[in-house]
């Protein structure tokens, strides 16, 4: 591609390389399948389990080792001039799903600083298998990846972590405010 067919079709370099990150984001998983789970009518833990599933599948399989995800691992640990473009309009949107069903599971309302802490219990993991070599993976820790079997044990037990923190999340939540856990409370 020579400089005036990105300049005609994307308005420059720096526009052809947001698009290209957006299309390897949506590899991971798309904004239309979170807003399926979203509006499903499943629990939230139910919500949270499909929501984690395909992004660890994904991560976890040898399309992890892709150009897109080599792309997205690049941009996480050295961010581009487009970072801020790119986290409005495809991590934010993603971002708010899941903070809707932490909120839910936790007892607490979204907007709530407890809610991104959980975020980050639920993202830390998957940036892990996003940014880690496949071989220095399989090295560190064999086997994880290795089979789908593998992958399914791994997102149960990734699911059963998040459950227990979100479930330790929750009960502080309640001792900290005297209110009911699963039941949206007002913190100060």
């Amino acid at each position: 591609m020579n400089a005036a067919s990105v300049n005609y079709h994307f308005d420059g370099i720096e526009s052809l390389y947001a698009a290209t990150l957006a299309h390897a984001h949506r590899q991971i998983v798309t904004i239309e399948v979170l807003q399926e789970i979203a509006s499903s009518d499943a629990s939230a833990r139910h919500k949270l389990r499909a929501y984690i599933a395909p992004v660890v599948r994904r991560l976890a399989s040898p399309a992890a080792a892709s150009w897109e995800m080599r792309l997205l691992s690049r941009e996480v640990l050295s961010p581009s001039p487009v970072k801020a473009a790119f986290i409005q309009t495809e991590i934010l949107p993603k971002k708010k799903i899941l903070g809707d069903i932490l909120a839910e599971l936790i007892g607490v309302k979204p907007d709530d600083p407890v809610v991104g802490r959980a975020i980050l219990t639920v993202v830390a993991p998957c940036l892990i298998l996003a940014i880690s070599d496949r071989t220095m993976l399989s090295l560190m820790m064999p086997g994880i990846t290795d089979s789908d079997v593998e992958v399914e044990l791994l997102i149960d037990h990734l699911e059963r972590f998040i459950h227990a923190g979100l479930a330790a999340v929750a009960q502080h939540v309640q001792a900290e405010t005297g209110d009911k856990p699963g039941r949206p409370v007002r913190r100060k």
